[in-house]
């Protein structure tokens, strides 16, 4: 099957190893669901580079809604006793859900005693309140790219499935403390 996607685990790689150069200890990933492929990679990818790195990781299963953000950062907060010192979600939504809830449910200071990244780069992760750390998606190459290749198939249904891969943007907001 053709397809066009972001690199989710050279996101994820970049991101975890620039909260373990900053010093970051235990750690916390909110996921996506089950049947989501992209969750399922930005999962893999964000704990291989953990354990690579000497690090161990909690995963809190979520929805990819800003609800289970909250509810993935009061999960992990309260199992790891509250230790918890950086949080990686699979994406921006549940992002901005768990920095609201360490703001608010358990009074932390957001990057200064908990970093939290996300990933896709949507317009509310720039908001001033949240100005969060992520990998935006090249959206706007993506679509073209993946309209260019139809259009291929259509004139040349022969054509064979091709995948293209782009990487995507590092945006260091100020959710997190990155080295």
């Amino acid at each position: 099957v053709a397809s066009v996607c972001c690199d989710s685990y050279d996101g994820e790689d970049r991101l975890v190893t620039k909260l373990v150069e900053a010093g970051h200890r235990v750690f916390g990933f909110i996921s996506g669901p089950d049947d989501s492929y992209v969750s399922m990679q930005r999962t893999d990818a964000a704990c291989r580079r953990l354990r690579e790195l000497g690090r161990d990781v909690l995963i809190y299963k979520g929805n990819f809604d800003y609800e289970s953000g909250q509810k993935g950062f009061d999960w992990l907060w309260q199992s790891t006793e509250g230790k918890l010192d950086a949080v990686v979600c699979a994406n921006d939504p549940m992002a901005i859900g768990a920095i609201d809830a360490a703001r608010h449910r358990t009074g932390l200071l957001v990057p200064q005693q908990i970093s939290i990244v996300g990933f896709d780069g949507v317009a509310p992760a720039t908001w001033s309140s949240y100005q969060l750390s992520t990998i935006r998606q090249p959206v706007r190459r993506m679509t073209e790219a993946a309209v260019a290749m139809l259009l291929e198939r259509i004139e040349r249904p022969d054509l064979s499935p091709e995948q293209r891969l782009f990487a995507g943007e590092l945006l260091p907001g100020t959710s997190a403390r990155l080295g």
